[in-house]
């Protein structure tokens, strides 16, 4: 397991199962979160012991570092200060740190424009007239734009994967500014001309103070006519399917402020994090691991966790098929989550790549004998829809979104 957990512990003695847990716990929650494995072989699960569980713990070996380098601070406000073109991209991080108010805060005092990995989609309102929409190979014009034309380029947790990457390559000798609570992510993927290592709200928090009010508006006018360019669709409509992002664009008006949306992998994923359109709410998807079959389970988590909001899974007919039996852990406990099938008979993402790069050579992309997605709803008591076109989209998603039960819209 040790590859795929931030510590692994072997209790070998009874008495020791008390330090475990609380040192899982303190290692789990602090620094660059991530899961912790408890080993207890059975026979020390039978033996008994004297649980007298600590207050407190202190680790020589592990101390992750809090606060921003006080010098390193300054540097960066006076970048920014002397930055005609800065540049925001937010992570995942945004969220670990619990530090979405302040990264909104930061960057209105200092009217720096903001864009998105894919993990850090909706840590900030997509509303907001500084932000530009997701950066990378799948990303957004303005976003991939805002990269190339910087002159200051500031990374807050995020960890510039293999997506993002390609544009980021654009910078071409620009100052990098690069904040994360893991050392070992910073000039990885990308040289760093000022790292920062700590945790990004009080780091952000330090920022706030350090910065004075500034404006960009040049900047942000040359960004957000990028933005608001029309681009044609030349897409051939062709009767009985719809168009997957003008169906994202009509889930757009009815869902409320604070939904959150659960994007499996694949083309559904990409079509779902470049036109969705969150206030309040939250996105989640897997990343880089590209873990297909995610976004049901992960859907039914985040409903227990967020009752009073609408928790809706997108994905496509095969990550669906991977996760469909996932369908009875919702009905067993009642957990009223709502699934969108993107049905086209291929492992879509897949058979792109086949068809860009490989000569159209298709194998093992073809999903043919797939099952009616609506029946198989039904089989588990579920309502569903199917939609073919925009009126019969807007009318089914309505009627999920009105549902107090699971919903299916294929």
């Amino acid at each position: 397991a040790e590859p795929f957990v931030k510590h692994s512990i072997l209790v070998k003695n009874p008495e020791d199962i008390c330090m475990a847990f609380k040192k899982a716990f303190y290692i789990a929650g602090t620094g660059r979160q991530g899961p912790v494995l408890i080993d207890v072989p059975m026979d020390v699960q039978k033996m008994d012991c004297t649980f007298l569980y600590p207050d407190k713990i202190e680790m020589r070996s592990y101390k992750p570092r809090i606060e921003g380098n006080k010098l390193q601070v300054k540097r960066v406000a006076e970048a920014i200060s002397k930055s005609k073109k800065p540049l925001i991209c937010a992570g995942g991080g945004i969220f670990s740190a619990n530090a979405k108010n302040e990264l909104k805060k930061f960057c209105e005092i200092c009217d720096i424009p903001v864009i998105n990995t894919m993990m850090g989609l909706s840590n900030i309102d997509m509303s907001h007239r500084l932000y530009f929409g997701m950066i990378g190979m799948h990303g957004v014009r303005a976003a991939n734009y805002a990269v190339s034309n910087c002159d200051l380029f500031i990374l807050l947790g995020a960890r510039v994967g293999d997506r993002a990457v390609t544009a980021i390559q654009q910078l071409n000798g620009v100052p990098v500014i690069h904040i994360d609570i893991d050392p070992a992510e910073i000039g990885k993927n990308l040289s760093a001309t000022t790292p920062i290592v700590g945790d990004l709200r009080i780091i952000l928090n330090q920022l706030i103070e350090s910065c004075s009010v500034s404006s960009h508006s040049d900047w942000i006018d040359e960004l957000s006519a990028v933005k608001n360019k029309e681009i044609t669709d030349n897409s051939v409509q062709v009767d009985g399917v719809i168009n997957p992002k003008e169906f994202i664009h009509i889930l757009n008006k009815y869902i409320p402020d604070d939904t959150v949306i659960v994007a499996d992998v694949g083309q559904n994923q990409i079509w779902t994090a470049n036109n969705i359109f969150l206030k309040k709410g939250r996105f989640l998807t897997s990343g880089g691991m590209g873990t297909m079959g995610y976004s049901l389970p992960a859907a039914i988590g985040a409903k227990l966790s967020s009752q009073n909001s609408q928790v809706i899974a997108i994905c496509g007919d095969g990550s669906f098929q991977m996760q469909m039996m996932e369908l009875a852990t919702a009905i067993q406990h009642g957990i009223n989550i709502k699934i969108i099938v993107m049905v086209n008979n291929y492992l879509g993402m897949v058979r792109e790549v086949q068809e860009n790069q490989y000569g159209n050579r298709l194998i093992a992309v073809d999903l043919s004998g797939s099952p009616r997605y609506d029946v198989i709803a039904e089989a588990y008591g579920i309502r569903s829809s199917t939609v073919k076109d925009e009126k019969s989209a807007e009318q089914a998603i309505i009627s999920m979104l009105e549902s107090e039960k699971p919903y299916l819209i294929q």
